[in-house]
């Protein structure tokens, strides 16, 4: 047997529901021994990283969805700080009756994963940047996410609810690399939106403008542009938006 496929083997005894593998395999009450630590290691990840939605959705639902996600589509990063948003991507590219109770599940996986990942990001070797300008190009922190929701998951009741928000929500690290939520109305999550599609674009500030003023169907009067500076401002305070990309 080649080393690629003991790994093979090992990854089906650790990862599958019933491995079929485990009986037959010398030592195998060792093996079933380091499945269950290798399972508990993974389970615990996932757990840290979405505690509240583990809590909405009940702890027995929560495991027994994290062993589909290990059974099904087994982890490919060698990083655990990288499994919770491979679990993430798998829930929302398959069917999970289970996400629908409550129904701000997976918004609420979303958001705390958006958490998670900003405290992570590395911001070493980000592009060099100079004075924002409507005529350049805006360059957003590494360590934000924004997020689209249809439900205000960054805040909840003392009993756990959590009202409908039509809108997004935008993550981000401060300085002293806590994570912080900015709620963004519609008007105000399509402008973000737009702004960040600008940065991969290579468009500028004023296109990115002019694009979310068409697609929400407004018109870039006094009231856009007041609204738009006061947003602008918040962005740049806070050092989501670090300023324009460097020409």
């Amino acid at each position: 047997m080649s080393l690629a496929e003991h790994q093979a083997k090992v990854a089906r005894v650790c990862l599958e529901a019933e491995p079929s593998e485990l009986g037959s395999m010398e030592h195998a009450d060792r093996w079933g021994i380091y499945r269950t630590m290798v399972r508990a290691r993974l389970h615990r990840v996932c757990e840290q990283a979405l505690k509240r939605t583990r809590e909405a959705l009940g702890e027995e639902t929560f495991r027994a969805l994290v062993d589909r996600w290990l059974a099904t589509a087994p982890p490919s990063t060698r990083f655990f700080r990288e499994l919770p948003g491979e679990f993430v991507a798998w829930v929302d590219a398959t069917e999970c009756p289970e996400m629908g109770t409550p129904m701000f599940a997976r918004d609420m996986m979303r958001y705390e994963l958006a958490v998670w990942s900003v405290k992570a990001d590395d911001e070493r070797g980000e592009p060099s940047v100079v004075d924002f300008s409507f005529e350049g190009i805006p360059c957003f922190s590494v360590a934000s996410r924004f997020v689209r929701v249809a439900h205000g998951v960054d805040r909840r009741a003392e009993d756990g609810s959590v009202d409908a928000y039509d809108g997004a929500l935008l993550v981000y690290r401060t300085a002293g690399f806590t994570a912080k939520c900015l709620r963004l109305n519609p008007l105000a999550a399509a402008l973000v939106e737009e702004l960040r599609q600008a940065e991969s674009a290579r468009r500028s500030v004023t296109e990115a403008v002019q694009r979310a003023a068409q697609k929400q169907g407004v018109a870039i009067d006094q009231k856009l542009i007041e609204g738009l500076s006061g947003l602008l401002e918040k962005l740049l305070t806070r050092g989501v938006l670090r300023g324009c990309l460097e020409a």
